[in-house]
């Protein structure tokens, strides 16, 4: 991801930006550092989320913001443990999707206050969505089996489109908030 932001970064021109690889549950910044901190689409490779959130409150300057867009968890339990292992089977440094009351509990232990959420549906197109990631054909078929085979709710829950035995896609959800620091 660093090599990434990198080559975007020198693609647009800009000097002065500073690249870190560190820990999120002990980031390498002094208290009060920053006046916006983004995390996005990366909570769900956390360990735990809350000793994250703390950090982001400790280098978080008041009035600061903290911006978020992760895939948002489910409530039920099955679907939960479902769409859990079709992201694990596809990226095993996946961890796991925090729910929306989750967020809200962690955020307040740590003195942030949401001030704006969203919830967006996502299609994600399953040729695109499975290339990312490198899976070998033998993961990738696997993949693909246990979603054929998963109960029809599980599918349905998640929009699965399929073509004959085919995966074309599936929608997930995404979680967008605001959090100020008091």
């Amino acid at each position: 991801m660093l090599a990434a932001a990198r080559r975007f970064i020198a693609g647009q021109g800009v000097a002065g930006v500073h690249f870190v690889a560190a820990d999120v549950e002990a980031l390498p910044f002094g208290d009060e550092s920053f006046g916006v901190v983004t995390c996005r689409i990366a909570a769900h490779h956390f360990p735990e989320l809350l000793p994250a959130v703390r950090q982001v409150a400790r280098v978080l300057r008041r009035g600061g913001s903290f911006l978020v867009q992760d895939i948002l968890g489910q409530d039920d339990p099955e679907l939960s443990a479902f769409i859990l292992e079709v992201e694990k089977r596809r990226d095993p440094s996946h961890v796991r999707s925090f729910r929306q009351l989750e967020w809200a509990a962690f955020l307040r232990a740590t003195g942030l206050t949401v001030i704006d959420e969203a919830i967006l549906e996502k299609v994600r197109v399953w040729e695109d969505w499975t290339a990312r990631s490198r899976m070998s054909r033998e993961a990738r078929a696997a993949l693909d089996r246990f979603i054929l085979d998963a109960p029809a709710p599980c599918r349905e829950a998640f929009q699965f489109k399929l073509d004959g035995d085919r995966i074309v896609s599936f929608t997930d959800r995404m979680l967008l908030l605001r959090a100020d620091k008091d």
